[in-house]
């Protein structure tokens, strides 16, 4: 069973996650671009050439889903579909130009947003929250790996 301040670091991550991605939405406010959307924009500009069914995985959203909202992307021209050229079958997944700027105008937002809350901290406390988010990061993308114990 996690320990209480294993929940609380659960707790507070969730928390924190979720009003940034509040503030990004209300700044985005005009827009009709889903989170679900730039999750998927994001995705296909990490993995140029991704395929839907792999689009699918990588996000653990609904092939269904993934499938109607890149081909609304597809129709704004934010991201290019085209045949695999080893398997016809298949649809390749790329972000156009206008996906990218679109991608990059949102990144932006969302790290202005960040950098203003998190420029509220005291340089200890931002420190601290760097250090300990960098050693989480690393524990979790070391799964592999044997864990040492942690106080």
């Amino acid at each position: 069973r996690p320990s209480r301040r294993d929940e609380e670091i659960v707790d507070l991550l969730r928390e924190v996650h979720g009003a940034l991605r509040e503030r990004l939405m209300q700044g985005a406010k005009g827009t009709n671009r889903s989170i679900a959307a730039l999750s998927l924009l994001r995705a296909v500009s990490q993995e140029p050439g991704i395929s839907v069914n792999e689009l699918a995985r990588r996000t653990h959203m609904p092939k269904s889903l993934v499938s109607m909202i890149i081909t609304d992307l597809s129709l704004e021209r934010l991201v290019r579909k085209a045949p695999d050229p080893a398997d016809q079958r298949l649809t390749r997944l790329r972000l156009t130009a206008t996906g990218t700027r679109e991608l990059d105008r949102r990144r932006a937002a969302y790290r202005a947003i960040a950098a203003k809350e998190i420029g509220a901290l005291a340089p200890i406390d931002a420190a601290q929250l760097l250090s300990g988010l960098r050693a989480l990061r690393a524990v979790m993308t070391k799964i592999d790996q044997p864990r040492g114990d942690v106080a």
